[in-house]
């Protein structure tokens, strides 16, 4: 049984089934078949046919009979791609990075580096502001699962809208306020929704003055979450007309959120509201 190389050459299998010498100045030792690589390496064989398919590790040689040949760098190589894996990168890129165009790598890690971080800011944000709905969830021990998860969700989508920028102002805001104003906060809101439901109810107009009072605390309690920046009240409005199940679960719908935006108005208080 016999290898051949590019060169057109012959190398002779000795009685070690991965090691291989010739008759000749040429001597090849330790190679390497796709099993022995899978147990050595930890990637299976099926994922080393994936890579040499993609071209990010291709077999030096194959035997007369087909079998893929590796050498010792093999295992160095399959290191440094599980590791950019774990960074991130796509097996593509990874062929790229690790091909001859060694100047493109520090362009591609800074780039993966910055999509890591907008992705750690973008998680980051979301964990508080699940503390925030946890905290929530047990001022409204009896609120059904089912509207708490209408709730996370549109939470969910409204935090990842936020920029770097607008994730880092609403952690500041959070800092600011303090757990007990948070608090306070979280639990006036529900007593706001049901006061202004009980005006709709009774037909009062948008201009009564009790209604007007409402939607001057209720521009008020916005504008605490939001820091008074309009993006972030237009993405937390377009978060809830995205998710209507949301605002039904929190006792809201649209009719309320132009109810108060016509008494805001009336006052000259512009916050972005549903359209």
């Amino acid at each position: 049984m016999a290898i051949k190389q590019a060169s057109s050459r012959r190398i002779a299998i000795s009685s070690n089934a991965n090691s291989f010498s010739s008759s000749g100045d040429l001597v090849m030792t330790s190679w390497l078949k796709i099993g022995a690589l899978a147990q050595l390496s930890g990637v299976s064989a099926r994922a080393l046919r994936l890579y040499e398919n993609v071209g990010v590790l291709q077999p030096k040689h194959h035997s007369s009979a087909g079998y893929r040949l590796y050498d010792k760098t093999a295992i160095t190589q399959l290191l440094q791609i599980k590791l950019l894996q774990q960074a991130g990168f796509s097996l593509r890129v990874i062929t790229q990075m690790l091909g001859q165009n060694h100047d493109v790598a520090p362009t591609v890690l800074q780039a993966q580096l910055d999509k890591l971080e907008l992705e750690l800011h973008a998680r980051a944000a979301a964990l508080e502001h699940l503390k925030k709905l946890i905290t929530i969830a047990k001022e409204a021990p009896f609120l059904p699962i089912p509207q708490l998860l209408e709730i996370i969700k549109m939470s969910t989508n409204f935090t990842q809208s936020l920029t770097p920028a607008e994730h880092q102002a609403q952690g500041k805001r959070g800092v600011d306020l303090g757990p007990e104003k948070i608090a306070a906060i979280s639990q006036e809101w529900p007593e706001l929704i049901a006061r202004v439901r009980a005006a709709m109810v009774a037909a009062k107009p948008s201009s009564a003055p009790e209604v007007l009072q409402m939607a001057r605390r209720w521009h008020e309690l916005l504008a605490s979450f939001t820091g008074g920046d309009s993006a972030i009240a237009g993405k937390l409005s377009a978060s809830y007309v995205n998710n209507p199940n949301a605002m039904a679960a929190q006792g809201m719908d649209m009719d309320m959120f132009k109810y108060m935006g016509a008494a805001m108005h009336a006052q000259g208080l512009t916050v972005p509201m549903p359209k």
